[in-house]
């Protein structure tokens, strides 16, 4: 600048001569890259996306309040109907969006063309608490967060299901308070999976649902400000989500502080795992961070892996959990047809080599309760919606032109958002009655592939899915064998519901069980 000053170079151009050479050059720059994209649009053959007839402002307003009815997915899904595609583009705020519900572009993003997609704003919104862990890492550092937690998840560890028939009995225990009354029983399971959480990662059980009266009260207090903080933070991080690229405006002292807890928690846990390490003392069960300490020492990266996996564990097991009971309380032959499953497979709980019988084995093989597994996670998925950023020009192989059949082109930077919920509801793929509960229709699907992704597909598919399908699992076996009784409260159907992390039901999940 001092050059041109000198020069007179800069005396002879006004402000508005300068602001119009800027403005020539960015659309002349505009200009090439319309004429790049072109280009490439006719090389890869691709044809416009159908466009959602909603303005920005529309969209927003009708999303709230769809949201406000607890009614967001049903919203989603309607606009596939009304603009008859399964493939919508949209603007939302400067940014590019579509929206998709085609296996076909998922396993696209997900497995095929893996490496030209990235988590996108769901690095920066989720960062604050979760640091760099698997769940908001790419590329390198997802890798080596990867193969440092893969180990961990192996099928002799997650076949340790004993471990969990303390938490369960602490559940029955609430349960049976009741006395066969109406209550909520979501609540019970986000404190149950809490529990077996933290005992399976810490060594340790915060015990939410049974705490040791004899603690001093500052430590009782102490765990239960963790569950309580845990859950604050998951809804606040969705809503920094849904702001994008402006997360950052979402970033209350509120959030801040139960971040600042979480953090200071975990690293006490972590602190007496080093310990406990480092003698003689150590429990001979298998404790997930005593493991991780064998690979790293890092206490950041320990911090930030836990939280990673006590988030993702918890979260969807209590909402797998909670839908579980939900249509089977709705539904009373296919519960009486599962106790009668349960009955054969593995005894009525009444002895210890009834317990004993129920292992990662036996409840793999059982394959009506994988069936109402299964049109659980179809109908009610723990995460209904996902969403990948593209790092480079590339495309999705279907949506575009007007039968939705030709390559859609994608810019870099453009977010496609695939409806979870939207695609587990295709009658085209799992029949009429595809909004219906029905667990026998999974006798005859074997070859649903990425049209059904409850956990996931591709390099990045969940690590902890066979443990957490394992635990719903065993808890969903003892409940089967404890309570004959189990019966709704006539709420209307479908449920209201909210998407935190994970799906949460609105108004509960009222039940009697006895």
């Amino acid at each position: 600048m001092s050059y041109l000053r000198e020069t007179g170079i800069m005396t002879q151009f006004s402000s508005w001569q300068l602001i119009c050479v800027l403005v020539l050059v960015y659309l002349t720059h505009q200009g090439f890259k319309a004429i790049k994209y072109n280009g490439l649009r006719r090389k890869w053959y691709t044809k416009p996306c159908r466009k959602s007839g909603q303005s920005s402002l529309q969209r927003t307003r009708a999303m709230k309040e769809a949201s406000k009815k607890g009614r967001l997915f049903e919203y989603h899904e309607q606009q596939f109907i009304r603009e008859n595609a399964h493939t919508l583009e949209m603007r939302v705020f400067t940014q590019t969006i579509f929206m998709t519900k085609s296996a076909e572009n998922v396993k696209c993003m997900l497995s095929q063309n893996f490496q030209d997609w990235s988590l996108g704003p769901r690095l920066r919104a989720f960062r604050p608490l979760l640091g760099h862990g698997i769940f908001v890492s790419d590329g390198a550092r997802w890798e080596s967060s990867r193969k440092l937690l893969k180990p961990q998840f192996s099928r002799e560890q997650i076949s340790h299901v004993r471990m969990l028939e303390p938490h369960v009995q602490n559940l029955f225990k609430r349960i049976k308070a009741h006395h066969g009354a109406r209550f909520d029983i979501q609540p019970l399971f986000h404190l149950l999976t809490l529990d077996a959480a933290t005992e399976f990662l810490f060594g340790e059980s915060v015990g939410t649902l049974n705490f040791d009266k004899n603690g001093s009260v500052d430590e009782i207090e102490r765990k239960k400000k963790f569950g309580h903080a845990i859950g604050f933070i998951q809804e606040y991080l969705i809503k920094r989500a849904n702001l994008l690229d402006y997360c950052w405006l979402l970033n209350s002292a509120e959030f801040r502080n139960n971040v600042e807890f979480v953090h200071d928690f975990t690293t006490d846990f972590i602190k007496k795992a080093q310990i406990a390490s480092g003698t003689s003392d150590a429990s001979s069960n298998y404790v997930f961070l005593r493991e991780l300490l064998k690979r790293t020492s890092d206490p950041i990266i320990l911090r930030d892996e836990t939280l990673n996996i006590m988030l993702a564990g918890r979260s969807t097991t209590a909402s797998l959990l909670s839908s579980l009971i939900y249509e089977l309380a709705r539904n009373p032959s296919v519960w009486l047809k599962l106790r009668e499953v349960v009955s054969i497979n593995f005894g009525k709980g009444e002895c210890g080599a009834e317990l004993d019988s129920i292992t990662f084995e036996t409840l793999a093989k059982c394959l009506y309760l994988r069936y109402v597994m299964n049109e659980t996670l179809r109908l009610h998925p723990p995460v209904s919606q996902n969403a990948r950023q593209a790092t480079k020009i590339t495309t999705l192989p279907v949506g575009g032109g007007p039968d939705g059949q030709s390559p859609v082109f994608i810019k870099k930077g453009d977010i496609v958002v695939f409806q979870i919920y939207s695609m587990h509801r295709q009658r085209d793929l799992f029949g009429d009655d595809a909004d219906c509960f029905r667990p026998e229709r999974w006798a005859a699907l074997n070859h649903i592939g990425s049209a059904f992704l409850p956990f996931g597909t591709g390099p990045r598919v969940c690590l902890g899915q066979k443990y957490a399908l394992t635990e719903a699992s065993y808890i969903l076996v003892r409940l089967a064998q404890t309570f004959p009784t189990l019966e709704h409260d006539n709420s209307a159907y479908p449920p209201r519901k909210r998407s935190t992390a994970t799906t949460v039901y609105m108004d509960g999940v009222n039940v009697h069980m006895s």
